[in-house]
């Protein structure tokens, strides 16, 4: 006999020790006490609803690759959760999570099909900080101290992609809108390829750069030129300045006389 119920064998003035009677079965599924438990449901929820490979190759030639994503993260705070919930509670909290974000977003770009792609699952310790009242000094001021505590949290980062290979819609005073002047990834995809086919060779651009080093020195030597030119134009006009002086100071000696 275990020890256990050895002891709870034993008489004593109460009486014989009673146990829940064994052949009843419990209305409720148990709670999950078990961190790793609830990690598994995650991944299990999210694998299945997470778009197929199939799928995937289906899309490939129509571009998938650059279809538009959106990115969301949900945490659940551990010690809230872990023993709180029982298997179908939890299973049904992922499955509306994923649904919510997909939703959500789909509200914010209607035109598109938004469906679960990647999904992400780490736990996360984070620092809560706050002031607690410990008493007054000898002035009366209140005085605090600084307590900080750590909070885990199970952290799910989610990846959804639009199958529908749509652009961003664009909102003007509140109405959606696909205006053809937007920034298009794929053309811009396009341009910088047809950039990258029309560079130069390195002979031709060595032949590029001799040219602009010719077109170069010819501009400073009519620059120069230009210089020389203006520095006797400079001369000759302090020249005449010069006569005129004298001119002026002759005429202005005869009218004294």
């Amino acid at each position: 006999m275990s020890i256990i119920n050895a002891v709870r064998s034993k008489k004593n003035k109460f009486g014989n020790f009673k146990q829940n009677a064994s052949d009843k079965k419990p209305t409720k599924s148990p709670k999950i006490h078990d961190l790793s438990v609830l990690k598994d449901y995650i991944h299990k929820v999210c694998n299945f609803m997470k778009l197929d490979d199939e799928k995937i190759k289906e899309l490939q030639p129509k571009g998938y690759s650059d279809f538009r994503r959106y990115q969301y993260v949900v945490d659940w705070f551990i010690p809230t959760t872990v023993g709180y919930v029982d298997e179908p509670t939890w299973v049904y909290i992922i499955e509306s999570a994923v649904e919510w974000v997909a939703d959500s977003w789909g509200a914010v770009q209607p035109n598109g099909d938004w469906r679960l792609e990647a999904f992400e699952l780490t736990v996360e310790d984070r620092m809560k900080t706050k002031n607690a009242f410990v008493g007054k000094d000898e002035n009366g001021r209140i005085q605090t101290t600084e307590i900080s505590e750590q909070n885990t949290y199970l952290v799910l980062g989610l990846q959804y992609v639009d199958i529908n290979g749509e652009r961003d819609l664009v909102y003007d005073m509140g109405r959606p809108t696909t205006r053809r002047e937007q920034f298009d990834p794929k053309l811009m995809k396009q341009l910088m390829a047809n950039a990258a086919q029309n560079q130069p060779s390195d002979g031709e651009s060595q032949k590029l750069i001799a040219e602009q080093a010719a077109k170069i020195a010819e501009q400073d030597k009519a620059l120069e030129s230009l210089r020389t030119e203006q520095t006797k134009m400079t001369a000759m006009m302090a020249e005449l300045l010069k006569e005129m002086k004298q001119e002026t100071s002759k005429s202005s000696s005869r009218s004294k006389k």
